[in-house]
């Protein structure tokens, strides 16, 4: 229908709201009646989009109430969150009651909700699912411990008088979702599957396995969670974005972690500009890269990035590194706001700034994809493009998940940003390669670490308190400053199999102290200014000293000299000697 506007008229609303009443108008005056479906009116009311605005509510709730006075036949109908609800008190002034025309939707009944599915399943050329399974689902799902909101009351289902509790609509939907996608791969060789009370009991123990007894999740929880975490499979990101467009899972997984607590709240999803969001959740490690800069420039050079333009941004002079560095000083630089994947492939500081900001709108526009149905586009706030989640009970599931995932290894692991002063308090144990990792005066606490090999890291300054070795070797690693405190080291009776190994280390001011001694092997290291003091050796401990600098360093407590060979020495008992004098020993010296 082609509606000529007609002249806006003076207004003490801004022009975009004049201009929405003016259209409306023209739509009324053209036909004989209009529904106007005002929903998620939410949003037009501020939320999630920082400190509440009085003005701009007054501003848009006076169009509504001046279009319903104004034209006998239009009809508007507003749907709203019930936490908004009180602001449309503004309208008393306009009509009479709001109270009276309001109506509260009530939840789905059991008897829908098994009818539902049941047509659901029909809809699947290969599943079927049986009554007594579809039961079994809803004694789980139903019920205030079962939701997936915040809120610990229970939600009454008024379609039964409130007798039953309501069915946690989203915690059904994600059940029946991953019940499907993992029945699937079960039953991969049959054409088609019969999901029985049998199956579901064995997918709820699947469920479980994830998570310990102390912290598992209630069921509903447990689906959405298990839906987020087979998010990040690079053969479905590389659906929706790209083959060739080389997103990470894992680095994307990360921004995901810090993202979620700002995409809900209280329970409900927060409509967010999505510049607002990737700032948010990429500012710390901006900021460890040396980005020079107010708050506002790092934003608007988000929004120019979004729209388009190059991700172009200062680093400040401490940071930067002239051509002429060498390579093995620039990387040990660049490790001290680099880690991982970009130290391997030699990025630049701004190279990995921009990595950053290219995967955070590409989750972004992954997870508005309908093939993942997380994130949905919300329209525009200030000329910027907002998003926000499809559904409000996946906000709780997401914020456990992030909290849950937060400081994990694979979370850290991922980083390409260095990782400064945290306490990796939820690590117990670690097994296998760990390469090119910067942590710096970090902690790892009780953590047993068993054929693990330390590559070309930089752990200046980390604290190992009470940690567990058997067969690991840091290589080429930079333990400056490092502390082993009250820790454990294996012993093995091949010279080959080592308890713990420092190969071609920077280990100055290395502190061992309190260590439950086992088999050592320092080597072509450098131990200047080391303290290594009330060792308790275990059954056939030996510590091996070779070709190391141990200049100015400190033995203390070392009283079986047995057990400790330094090499190259020619005179046994001029060793035995030092070692019982606690003097620190210098392998050239002894050459002389």
């Amino acid at each position: 229908m082609d509606v000529a506007l007609p002249e806006e008229e003076e207004d003490s609303t801004t022009t975009p709201w004049v201009r929405l009443k003016n259209y409306v108008t023209s739509l009324c005056n053209a036909t004989e009646g209009l529904v106007l479906i005002i929903d998620q009116a939410e949003e037009l009311l501020g939320s999630g989009l920082g400190p509440r605005n009085r003005n701009l509510e007054r501003e848009v709730l006076g169009v509504v109430g001046r279009l319903t006075n104004n034209h006998d036949a239009l009809k508007i109908l507003i749907s709203l969150r019930e936490e908004f609800y009180p602001r449309l008190q503004f309208l008393d002034k306009y009509v009479d009651a709001v109270a009276k025309r309001t109506h509260h939707l009530d939840a789905m009944a059991s008897e829908t909700a098994r009818g539902a599915i049941l047509a659901a399943a029909d809809e699947q050329d290969d599943v079927a699912i049986d009554q007594e399974a579809i039961d079994l689902i809803l004694s789980w799902i139903e019920g205030s411990d079962s939701e997936t909101s915040d809120d610990d009351a229970a939600v009454e289902d008024r379609q039964l008088g409130g007798a039953r509790n309501a069915v946690d609509l989203l915690g059904l939907q994600a059940f029946l979702y991953e019940i499907i996608e993992w029945s699937r791969k079960e039953y991969s060789a049959q054409d088609e599957f019969r999901i029985n009370k049998a199956l579901v009991d064995r997918f709820r123990v699947e469920l479980s396995k994830v998570w310990t007894e102390g912290e598992r999740p209630l069921i509903a929880k447990m689906a959405l969670r298990r839906y987020i975490d087979r998010l990040f499979d690079q053969r479905r990101i590389d659906s929706v974005l790209g083959a060739v467009s080389n997103y990470s899972p894992e680095l994307m997984r990360r921004i995901l972690v810090r993202m979620a607590p700002w995409l809900s709240g209280g329970g409900f999803k927060r409509h967010v500009e999505e510049t607002e969001l990737v700032f948010n959740a990429l500012l710390p490690d901006l900021l460890r890269l040396g980005i020079l800069g107010t708050s506002d420039d790092i934003r608007n050079q988000l929004a120019a990035y979004r729209d388009g333009s190059p991700f172009e941004v200062a680093i400040s002079a401490d940071y930067e590194l002239a051509e002429s560095v060498p390579d093995d000083v620039r990387r040990q630089k660049l490790s001290l706001s680099l880690s991982g994947e970009a130290l391997r492939t030699k990025l630049s500081l701004s190279e990995v700034a921009t990595l950053l900001v290219r995967s955070a709108f590409g989750l972004i526009r992954y997870l508005k994809d309908p093939n993942t149905s997380v994130l949905k586009g919300g329209g525009y706030a200030r000329g910027r493009g907002t998003c926000e989640l499809v559904h409000d009970g996946i906000g709780s599931a997401l914020t456990a998940w992030s909290e849950s995932e937060k400081g994990k290894p694979p979370d850290v692991f991922s980083s390409v940003v260095s990782s400064g002063g945290e306490d990796f308090r939820q690590w117990r144990k670690l097994e296998g390669p760990i390469s090119d990792m910067s942590w710096l005066s970090c902690r790892l606490d009780d953590v047993t670490l068993i054929n693990v090999t330390f590559l070309n890291c930089n752990l200046t300054g980390t604290l190992f308190s009470r940690c567990h070795f058997a067969k690991c070797r840091f290589i080429n690693c930079i333990l400056t400053g490092a502390v082993f405190l009250r820790c454990t080291v294996e012993s093995f009776g091949s010279s080959e199999n080592e308890g713990l190994t420092l190969t071609a280390c920077k280990a100055q001011s290395v502190v061992f102290t309190e260590v439950a001694l086992g088999t050592v092997l320092f080597e072509n290291t450098d131990l200047a200014f080391s303290q290594m003091h009330r060792f308790d050796p275990r059954s056939e401990p030996r510590l091996r000293i070779v070709n190391c600098d141990l200049r100015n360093a400190l033995f203390m407590d070392v009283e079986q000299s047995n057990w400790v060979t330094l090499e190259p020495i020619q005179d046994l008992t001029r060793r035995a000697g030092l070692i019982k004098e606690l003097v620190a020993v210098d392998p050239m010296a002894q050459r002389k």
